[in-house]
């Protein structure tokens, strides 16, 4: 009978495991959770650092972009990613839950990264390799479904890392 009224005393009230039973103190939770999604979350705030730096290079040196077209575009993806944080936010508040909102943005993620590192990694959809430092050259930069490749990864990316930070700041 003690047992049973110290297992009654450990539990959450008003709170639910993953298979929606009634959560118990010292088994849900704590600090190893907690360091397992600060530790993504610090994960993501460098991928996102990196990647924003080292994009306006990509864009001028492989894909042919003007360093100011190049510059635009970078600005243009992490706008878009901020403002589109705010939409999943209130999608993940009010339909469909943090945690599913966590592991969609997950997946989305992982399939932009796919996607760029296709684009990254086939000759066939990229523009053709030429010397930018050549005044004397023409370089062919990057159009059609090869851009369209490129801006969708991009924005997989972005709208996914946005998200899961915006998540995982009100869930931590």
């Amino acid at each position: 009978m003690a047992k049973a009224d110290h297992l009654h005393h450990d539990l959450v009230e008003g709170k639910v495991d993953w298979k929606g039973r009634t959560a118990v103190k010292k088994t849900h939770g704590g600090m190893k959770t907690s360091l397992l999604i600060l530790g993504a979350f610090g994960f993501e705030n460098l991928a996102t650092v990196s990647l924003a730096v080292n994009l306006v290079t990509y864009f001028n040196g492989v894909m042919h972009f003007e360093i100011a077209d190049a510059a635009n575009e970078v600005t243009n993806y992490l706008g878009t990613s901020y403002i589109l944080s705010i939409l999943v936010a209130v999608l993940a508040d009010t339909y469909i839950g943090i945690f599913k909102a966590v592991l969609i943005s997950g997946t989305v993620e992982l399939l932009g990264l796919a996607l760029l590192a296709i684009q990254a990694h086939y000759p066939k959809v990229k523009p053709p390799l030429c010397n930018m430092f050549d005044p004397t050259t023409h370089c062919k930069k990057i159009e059609g479904g090869d851009a369209e490749i490129l801006f969708i990864a991009l924005y997989l990316i972005g709208m996914a890392l946005q998200e899961s930070k915006l998540l995982c700041l009100s869930w931590c």
